[in-house]
C-alpha cells in the first residue's frame, strides 16, 4: 500500500508540473507574440505604389489611400470581430 502511495503522489507532482509548464509558456508566448505584432512595420504609401507598379498599374493617390485604409483596418479589427460581421452580412437564400 505505501508503495501505491508513492507512485501516486509522483503522478500527481508530474501531472502538476506538466499544467503548470504549458499554462505558463502559454502565456509567455502569447505575450512575445504580441510584442512581435506590434514591433512589425505597416505598408506604407511607397511600398503600395511600388507594388502598384511592379504590376503594370499607375497608383492613384485615391488608390493608395484606399489600400493604406484597408491595411491599417485589418490590423485594429479582432478576430471575433471578423466573425462577427460576416456572420452578420450573410443572408439566408430560400
Amino acid at each position: 500500500m505505501n508503495n501505491f502511495q508513492f507512485v501516486f503522489s509522483v503522478l500527481v507532482a508530474f501531472l502538476i508540473g506538466v499544467v503548470s509548464t504549458l499554462v505558463v509558456g502559454y502565456y509567455f508566448l502569447k505575450s512575445k507574440l504580441t510584442e512581435a505584432k506590434k514591433q512589425v512595420e505597416s505598408v506604407d504609401k511607397e511600398q503600395i505604389k511600388n507594388m502598384l507598379s511592379a504590376m503594370g498599374k499607375k497608383p492613384s493617390e485615391e488608390q493608395v489611400a484606399r489600400i493604406v485604409a484597408a491595411t491599417e483596418n485589418m490590423k485594429t479589427k479582432s478576430p471575433k470581430e471578423k466573425k462577427k460581421k460576416s456572420s452578420k452580412s450573410k443572408k439566408k437564400i430560400k
